[in-house]
């Protein structure tokens, strides 16, 4: 069951659809998150289990541009395939959207590598450059 509130962000238009469940969202409405009726079927009858459907539905929609963001108590979490200025600029604008104060951290995770830092709000609705990976940042 989540906690705290859910939204798929999209970083083509940087619109934002808040959810209760994402793997639930796209079994709702598949083609607001690129997949088709049929594609989804066919994703979901293949897997061994839910979880194992669940995590490839979500991994494919992060692969087609979407992000999944999760706020609980004072955590607020972005997942996405890769980062990129896109991506980035859709995190600043929710975040600016949904009044996140300067000083708040939010969790970064780029699930294709599998790196995860953590930013500042702020940084992060100014547009200011931040790194996918802190051990790159070090050897310049």
């Amino acid at each position: 069951m989540p906690i705290g509130e859910g939204y798929w962000i999209s970083s083509e238009d940087w619109e934002w659809v808040e959810i209760y469940e994402h793997f639930s969202a796209i079994q709702k409405d598949p083609e607001t998150y690129g997949f088709s009726a049929d594609e989804l079927s066919v994703l979901i009858d293949e897997a061994d289990s839910t979880s194992q459907a669940r995590e490839a539905v979500l991994k494919l929609a992060m692969q087609r541009g979407w992000i999944r963001a999760r706020f609980s108590r004072s955590t607020k979490v972005m997942e996405f395939w890769r980062q990129s200025g896109d991506v980035l600029g859709a995190i600043g604008a929710f975040l600016k959207g949904t009044g996140a104060w300067e000083n708040e951290r939010v969790q970064l995770h780029e699930v294709a590598t599998g790196h995860a830092w953590v930013e500042n709000a702020g940084a992060l609705m100014r547009g200011e450059v931040v790194a996918a990976n802190p051990e790159e940042e070090d050897e310049e």
